[in-house]
Parts: structure tokens; sequence; C-alpha cells
């Protein structure tokens, strides 16, 4: 895994923003981070954005105007390690 400062507390407080519409990520020191929510609505846009290991990035950038911030600094550490897998 490489968020493991990720917190149920911090996937909570994401999940309770899903809707079909929704656009959504966890923000620490006001950057984007993990966890995010992305509605169905995004699913055929997010999917073609996707490029190796960038996933939603790209969509979710292009798309930054509709994306809910979320602050999780109190609850989650947001550091990406970008650990390959074992």
């Amino acid at each position: 895994m490489d968020t493991p400062g990720i917190t149920s507390a911090a996937v909570l407080r994401l999940a309770a923003k899903a809707a079909p519409t929704t656009l959504a990520a966890a923000t620490y020191a006001g950057e984007m981070g993990h966890p995010v929510v992305l509605g169905r609505d995004h699913w055929a846009g997010v999917v073609e954005a996707a490029v190796g290991d960038r996933g939603a990035r790209p969509y979710l950038r292009a798309h930054r105007e509709l994306v809910l911030l979320v602050p999780c600094d109190d609850v989650a550490d947001g550091a990406d390690l970008d650990t390959p897998p074992a």
C-alpha cells in the first residue's frame, strides 16, 4: 500500500459526499490526495483519461472546478509513497 496514513475516518468523510455527480478529493495542507470519490457520472471520462499509474489524476485536474475539496489533515496522513508492490 502506498498511502499507509489513510484512515477509516478519512474514507468515511469522503464517502459521506458520494453521489452520481460527485467528484471529491481529500486534501492535506491544501493539496489533493487520497481518498477520492468518483461518482458514476464521471466513470467514462475517468477511464478515458486514465493512463499508466496516474489513474484519475488527469481527469480530476481537467475538471478541477467540479472537485469538492475535503480537508482531512485532522484525521489522516496523505503521504503517497508510490512503493511498487512486492
